[in-house]
């Protein structure tokens, strides 16, 4: 569990939110389609693990990590995956290069891309020449 924490957390700190300015011509229509999207992709309009503010959201958190994506008023849409360690919670970016979760988050991320393929918008990946341990001498 304790290198499960210092693996969240080093990803917390490095890469805190997975966040996509949408262009104003998609403003309009984005919650609608973000909307219909969760529908489809089992995402549920709930309060956030971490700060109780209102996103969609797919999973608990608990045993396995929960994804939320949140619109912003201002056009910005952020997709996280938020990790519960009873003792709290550590949220990052669902593409940070971090060896924690891969390839469950390689597999939400193909979901994500579908909407931002939807909008037009270039795919979110995880660069895989940073994933890796580094071992200090």
């Amino acid at each position: 569990m304790l290198l499960l924490w210092l693996m969240a957390d080093k990803a917390q700190q490095q890469y805190p939110h997975a966040s996509i300015m949408l262009p104003e011509s998609l403003q309009a229509q984005a919650a609608a389609d973000l909307a219909a999207w969760a529908a489809t992709h089992g995402y549920q309009a709930q309060p956030s693990l971490v700060d109780q503010q209102p996103c969609y959201r797919k999973g608990r958190g608990w045993l396995t990590s929960a994804t939320e994506i949140r619109l912003h008023p201002n056009g910005q849409l952020d997709i996280d995956e938020v990790v519960n360690f009873l003792v709290g919670s550590r949220r990052f970016a669902l593409n940070a290069p971090a060896m924690l979760g891969q390839p469950v988050r390689r597999h939400k991320l193909k979901a994500v891309n579908q909407l931002l393929a939807q909008w037009q918008l270039p795919p979110l990946v995880i660069e895989a020449a940073k994933v890796g341990v580094k071992i200090k001498k």
